[in-house]
């Protein structure tokens, strides 16, 4: 509600006043329920910051919804830029031996475009959408785009409610796009098993208003519930993912399984649902403020395979996972930089704390590695890497602000340094033309 204004002279305490009585006169939610109601039943209107009536009674999002419905909001050098970007991800982990999936999922409006409001009117024939794939589809990315099942299955099933969350599938929808997924995923590890009706039960629940609204409806929306579960949700990092948005399923039953690394947002509910009997983990990560974060990410978990989900409406310079910000802060290093020719000299690396050792604590599932590392005239390097059993890890380097000139830091799952002997750290030069001599030290267990 609104606060009290500050006193103040002007106008200002006047209007801030009017708010505050207003947000308090008895009654408040009765009279905009019936406010609602009178727009909603007689002038078909639905009155809300951010929701719309389409044609019968359908209820779809507004705002920056309708350009883009409308075309208004296409930028051929913002989308090649969106479109180059997944493509490095996609490039980078596959120098990494890591498989890359991306699923862009299709807006409601896109899938019942029949029922937005006939009164917004389209202004060319390609969406922003559209004009992203086939730029995937020439780069050569691996991606699914349901669409055209999307349009199949509605002829017999409502797999976006007619108003209940406007902004997502539901329970059907959710099942034909997981199974598509795991369908493609077959290419990577032929033994995925798919998902199906059967391995739920399904019921509805009757929804009687819109999320985050005082909107009254009547609709019963399906609810998916799977029969066994063989993941269970495990908090053994928590120094790592807190405050991150990560949540981390295993399967028991399954220890073998690949390994599953999952960038999402709000459409990707209940993973362990969906995926758990088919992978050994699953690390579901909301994208938004994550992604740019992938190489730290991929360093902790070693996944066998990234799914990057997406819906349609986050092609956007206003979104945070897709903004030029972010987009320009994700760090992919570059290894190709281990194949450049070897140095003879030694460059001098350093520990935080302890200086010829990585000491390991069976006490904590996290090893936090930091020091120095500069080349032997005491220069910063152009990047580090570091070298566990046959793992290659991109260290977080820095080698462009003075006081922390180079400074390395990464964290690690315990379990990777337990079966391991040494550590060895390879810096490359500053010009990058060459690579030192690998500097190598024990692990010590405790």
């Amino acid at each position: 509600m609104v606060e009290f204004p500050a006193l103040k002279i002007g106008t200002g305490f006047r209007k801030g006043f009017e708010s505050y009585l207003s947000d308090r006169i008895g009654f408040r939610v009765e009279m905009l329920d019936v406010y609602q109601r009178i727009n909603a039943d007689i002038f078909k209107k639905l009155v809300h910051p951010s929701y719309m009536f389409g044609e019968d009674g359908y209820v779809f999002f507004k705002g920056g919804y309708i350009s883009d419905y409308q075309h208004l909001n296409i930028n051929e050098a913002y989308i090649e830029k969106c479109a180059s970007y997944i493509d490095s991800i996609y490039r980078y982990l596959e120098k990494r031996k890591i498989k890359f999936l991306y699923f862009f999922i299709p807006d409601k409006k896109t899938v019942y475009k029949e029922y937005f409001p006939k009164t917004i009117h389209v202004k060319g024939s390609q969406s922003q959408a559209q004009i992203l794939l086939e730029k995937l589809e020439r780069k050569g990315v691996p991606f699914v785009f349901p669409l055209e099942q999307f349009l199949e299955a509605k002829k017999n099933l409502q797999i976006y409610n007619k108003q209940y969350d406007a902004g997502h599938w539901n329970d059907h929808g959710a099942l034909i796009g997981h199974s598509l997924i795991l369908q493609r995923l077959r290419e990577y590890f032929p033994e995925i098993d798919p998902v199906e009706k059967r391995n739920f039960t399904i019921s509805t629940t009757t929804k009687t208003s819109l999320p985050v609204s005082h909107f009254r409806i009547s609709e019963d929306v399906p609810v998916y519930k799977i029969k066994k579960s063989e993941m269970r949700q495990i908090a053994d990092f928590e120094n790592f993912i807190k405050k991150r948005r990560v949540l981390v399923y295993r399967n028991l039953q399954k220890p073998d399984k690949p390994k599953i690394m999952i960038f999402h947002d709000s459409y990707f509910l209940k993973l362990n649902e969906y995926y758990g009997s088919n992978f050994s983990e699953i690390i579901a990560i909301h994208s938004f403020d994550n992604l740019k974060n992938i190489e730290e990410f991929v360093n902790f978990f070693e996944p066998d395979v990234v799914l990057l989900e997406n819906v349609e409406r986050v092609i956007s310079p206003q979104s945070m996972l897709f903004s030029l910000k972010n987009m320009q802060h994700t760090v992919l290093s570059d290894f190709s930089l281990l194949n450049l020719p070897v140095s003879e000299k030694t460059p001098k690396v350093r520990f935080v704390g302890k200086h010829n050792e990585i000491v390991v604590s069976r006490n904590e599932s996290v090893c936090a590695i930091a020091g120095n590392a500069l080349d032997p005239d005491g220069k910063a390097g152009k990047a580090l890497f570091a070298k566990v059993g046959t793992s290659i890890f991109p260290m977080q380097y820095s080698n462009d602000v003075e006081k922390e000139r180079g400074n390395f830091a990464i964290s690690l799952r315990r379990e990777i340094l337990d079966n391991a002997e040494e550590i060895s750290f390879s810096l490359i030069s500053s010009d990058g033309k060459t690579k030192f001599k690998a500097v190598a030290f024990p692990i010590v267990k405790k």
